[in-house]
């Protein structure tokens, strides 16, 4: 129930979990505060009692864990969200107190400017982990390389279920009225690394070459400054290509059945990321619920999701225009092979799919403490 896409990876697969589960949450930040009308409101379940960021020890988690001390644990990780240290300390006493201990990764890439937060600080709290869990072969690789092999294991990030029934395979994608445009959407928090500046220049190129193309840009500020910043330049941007009247930017933060529906009006979705030390996007997978065909940049963090997707032919405004002309002008052909992959990657992939597969898992470890408790 945050502006984030881990909060909202983890909101969708709980959906589905059949068993009780608690929550122990960060703090929403102030922009979150004004949100509430908007952002889902906690239930009885749902504890905030952490910061996510920098400075805080945990100890209110660890008293919230502990007074209710349940069979197993899963911490979603990422590099912003808690101190190493503190982190570790946390998952010691957990393993302690006998507690199955599941970590989710959603980056392994240790960020450059932040040396103090390298996965190899956590490693000897890592092996105690009853499970890692990662999204992508490169992830298990990156944790093989610090020896932490025997608990890791690979759960596919799951897709939402779409609003409208995907289309029939035999049926074009692109059918609109030769006059109307072809309608691009670019999707996913306003950040610097999106691309959403060459995206614009790419823009640019198609409408200079004649091409009846207009963009929506549905990226929703993220609560902090650099996202403010990065809204300002994209909007100068806009004005400095001339595209005032070919690009709608909306910064609206929306619900996801209201993303999957304004994504659905699209006839394209692209995702123009220059980099990322992301492990995988939960943004591109709303886009694949949407049903409209998603082109993406040939960047690691779209790998897993490259049976439902088409890839560009590189990041640079050139490569981007090039590849979307392509597709503008692409077949029925074309279009029926990619509805072809995309509706079979959704169904395999669905949340609901993804959470039957990690509350079993959970179960599984727990019968397997109780059985080696019980011989002791």
């Amino acid at each position: 129930n945050t502006r984030c896409g881990i909060a909202g990876y983890s909101g969708d697969l709980l959906e589905y979990f059949e068993g009780d589960v608690s929550v122990f949450a960060s703090r929403r930040t102030p922009e979150e505060e004004l949100d509430k009308w908007l952002l889902p409101q906690d239930g009885p379940e749902v504890t905030r009692c952490w910061s996510s960021g920098f400075g805080d020890d945990l100890s209110e988690l660890r008293e919230a864990l502990f007074a209710d001390l349940p069979g197993a644990v899963v911490i979603q990780f990422n590099y912003g969200f808690f101190e190493f240290p503190a982190l570790a300390n946390l998952i010691d006493a957990l393993k302690e107190a006998g507690v199955v201990v599941v970590v989710v990764f959603h980056s392994t890439f240790d960020p450059p400017e932040l040396p103090e937060r390298r996965l190899d600080v956590l490693r000897d709290a890592l092996l105690r982990c009853d499970r890692l869990l990662v999204h992508s072969p490169q992830d298990l690789n990156r944790l093989k390389a610090i020896g932490l092999v025997n608990n890791t294991t690979l759960l596919p990030h799951g897709v939402l279920s779409t609003l409208q029934k995907p289309t029939s395979v035999s049926t074009p994608t692109i059918a609109r009225p030769a006059h109307a445009p072809f309608r691009i959407a670019s999707f996913g928090f306003l950040l610097p690394h999106k691309g959403l500046e060459q995206l614009l220049e790419a823009l640019a190129l198609l409408r200079e070459q004649g091409a009846n193309v207009f963009l929506h840009m549905l990226n929703a500020e993220y609560p902090a400054a650099v996202s403010r910043e990065a809204i300002a330049d994209i909007a100068a941007r806009i004005q400095s290509l001339g595209l005032e009247n070919a690009v709608n930017l909306d910064t609206t933060y929306y619900t996801d059945d209201e993303c999957l529906e304004r994504l659905g009006r699209s006839d394209l979705i692209v995702f123009p990321y220059q980099s990322t030390q992301e492990s995988s996007s939960a943004a591109v997978r709303h886009a694949i619920a949407s049903g409209t065909p998603v082109a993406v940049t040939p960047l690691d963090i779209f790998d897993d999701v490259l049976p439902a997707v088409i890839a560009l032919p590189g990041s640079e405004p050139r490569e981007l225009a090039t590849g979307i002309a392509s597709l503008i002008n692409g077949g029925d052909e074309q279009w029926q092979g990619y509805r072809q992959r995309a509706n079979a990657w959704r169904e395999s992939h669905a949340h609901s799919v993804i959470a039957r597969k990690l509350e079993g898992m959970l179960l599984a470890l727990l019968r397997e403490h109780a059985a080696s408790a019980a011989t002791k």
